[in-house]
């Protein structure tokens, strides 16, 4: 070779390096994409887009939701800019460069209802959905590529914070239920509390809020036909000297204001309330309605003075045998209804314990006239009952696992929390299913060996648990098609103050997020670890505490 064709060669050499350093230190520069839950498909391309005072945010106001969807995203990108961007109503035939685009495609059925699609180039963004809430997640997921600094103060992260990557999504949920369950009896939260999980539910993309509004520590819904539900119910006994704020209810406006605020990011709040058992908070208001017609004592205490109440004592319950109880069911359920439009209501059903029923005279009369064979029978009795009065009101009665013993109601359905047994249980039984097994979905058990860093009850679920946990495992295909989704659940009788219920919630919460959203192909753990790591600074940012696994 040449002394020309060696130095033709080191330079174009030269160049090429130089091209890839360049390349290199651009990729560098680049922040990782940390979206949780993962995508369905997402492809990075070459290219940013920057939003500047001149960027237009165009939105199709073919359906009544988008220009408030349009409205959400300025909001955003006020935040993260300071820009008070302009909203105008989209050409169809007609795109400008540097705008960003909100459209509807009802043509696309693949989307489904949740289902959305981002295109960022160096010159638009595109964001479509079929459905409104498509189009809310998928503003969600653009949140996400934004720096975390946007939770804060508007307008105060740099320009290189502000570029957004090129790239593409496509993206559609595993389940069409994502939930949270939050116990608000053995300890109330105030609606600003209520209101900040929501929040950071529509973030992650959660879409059902499960409250858990009465059982054995309180009853927190307002019901103007039965006071005492609140004025008694409502409040552990001074004696106990438990904290002033873990005692309350919600009104009814409350409660009304809170739906909206909910539905306004897509968030459906389901109701519960508990019976025939977990219902201490009924009895000691409209005592006529317990078995015994004196449940003692007649108070309402805390979760951490039940042991030592009931140990040696009958647990009272609401009476299955008294048409006083099912109109007082359907009374309370009226009110249920008119708050939350969920098409679904939960009446729990669970650990009924039946030694307040066993040598009754008037229980025994009753499974001898009903020709009842037992106390499962009369506990489906009670449960098949309050389900006539459910569907009479065009509902779906929900209910703990347990409203399977002695037959599945018509058309309810279980969350089985009981484990993977009980979901077999539920679905061979041809009920559709919400799968909340208590290990690793109860955010309350300790998230690691050392239970350090929170406050913990009995059991552990790890970061792994809950991320790798199947729902499916075990079942049929046909089973697997009964499966409504996943849901998470804390149960606030240990950690109680917010802080510690949010230690033991995050960062478990966001795997459980990524359970529901995405198709099991695309999960991995590691991965999922390192996404995490984007997350923290946007969760302290939204003031959300949270427990960092020591290996991260």
């Amino acid at each position: 070779m040449s002394r020309f064709s060696i130095s033709r060669w080191w330079c174009v050499a030269l160049v090429i390096c130089m091209h890839l350093s360049v390349m290199d230190a651009h990729s560098a520069e680049r922040p990782p994409i940390s979206i949780i839950p993962k995508p369905l498909e997402l492809e990075l391309r070459d290219g940013t887009f920057t939003v500047s005072s001149t960027t237009v945010i165009f939105y199709d106001n073919s359906q009544p939701e988008g220009r408030r969807l349009a409205e959400y995203l300025a909001g955003l990108l006020y935040r993260a800019t300071g820009y008070f961007l302009t909203i105008n109503t989209a050409e169809p035939s007609h795109q400008t460069s540097q705008s960003i685009y909100l459209s509807f495609n009802t043509g696309d059925a693949s989307l489904g209802a949740e289902g959305y699609t981002i295109d960022i180039s160096s010159r638009s963004i595109l964001m479509n959905a079929a459905e409104p809430a498509g189009l809310f997640h998928a503003l969600q997921t653009f949140r996400q590529l934004l720096s975390p600094d946007i939770e804060l103060t508007a307008g105060q992260i740099s320009e290189a914070d502000q570029a957004l990557p090129g790239i593409f999504i496509r993206d559609i949920p595993r389940y069409p239920w994502r939930g949270f369950m939050l116990d608000v009896s053995r300890t109330f939260y105030n609606v600003d509390v209520l209101k900040q999980f929501i929040d950071v539910m529509a973030l992650y993309k959660l879409n059902q809020l499960h409250l858990h509004l009465a059982d054995d520590q309180g009853w927190r819904v307002e019901i103007p036909k039965y006071p005492r539900l609140t004025g008694i119910g409502a409040h552990f006994h001074p004696k106990y000297g438990d904290p002033e704020q873990f005692s309350g209810f919600y009104t009814r406006q409350e409660l009304k204001d809170l739906v909206s605020y909910a539905e306004a990011r897509y968030v459906t709040i389901l109701p519960e309330i508990d019976m025939p058992g977990h219902a201490w908070g009924a009895l000691v208001a409209y005592p006529e309605l317990s078995v015994s017609g004196n449940p003692q004592p007649a108070e309402v205490f805390p979760y951490s003075s039940q042991r030592s109440i009931f140990d040696g004592h009958t647990i009272d319950t609401l009476d299955p045998t008294k048409e006083a109880v099912y109109t007082f069911i359907d009374d309370v359920l009226s009110e249920l209804i008119e708050i939350f439009p969920s098409p679904y209501i939960h009446i729990g059903g669970d650990e009924v314990r039946f030694s307040v029923w066993e040598g009754r005279p008037h229980i025994q009369a009753f499974l001898k006239e009903h020709k009842l064979k037992d106390l499962h029978a009369l506990q489906s009795y009670f449960i098949h009952r309050v389900n006539d009065i459910v569907r009479s009101k065009g509902r779906t009665m929900m209910g703990w696992n347990e409203i399977t013993y002695g037959g599945l109601p018509e058309g309810a359905v279980v969350t089985a929390w009981q484990g993977a047994d009980k979901v077999k249980l539920s679905t061979s039984l041809g009920a559709r299913t919400v799968v909340g097994t208590n290990v690793p979905l109860y955010m309350n058990f300790w998230q690691d060996e050392a239970h350090t860093g929170m406050l913990g009850d009995r059991k552990q679920g790890t970061l792994r648990d809950v991320y790798t946990y199947t729902p499916e495992e075990g079942l049929t295909d046909k089973e697997q098609q009964l499966i409504l989704g996943i849901q998470a659940a804390m149960w606030t009788h240990v950690a109680r103050h917010l802080k510690d219920i949010q230690m033991a919630i995050f960062p478990r919460f966001l795997a459980v997020a990524e359970q529901g959203w995405t198709v099991r192909e695309r999960k991995n753990f590691e991965d999922f670890t390192q996404r995490l790591q984007g997350q923290y600074k946007r969760l302290d940012n939204l003031g959300i505490s949270y427990w960092k696994p020591p290996q991260q």
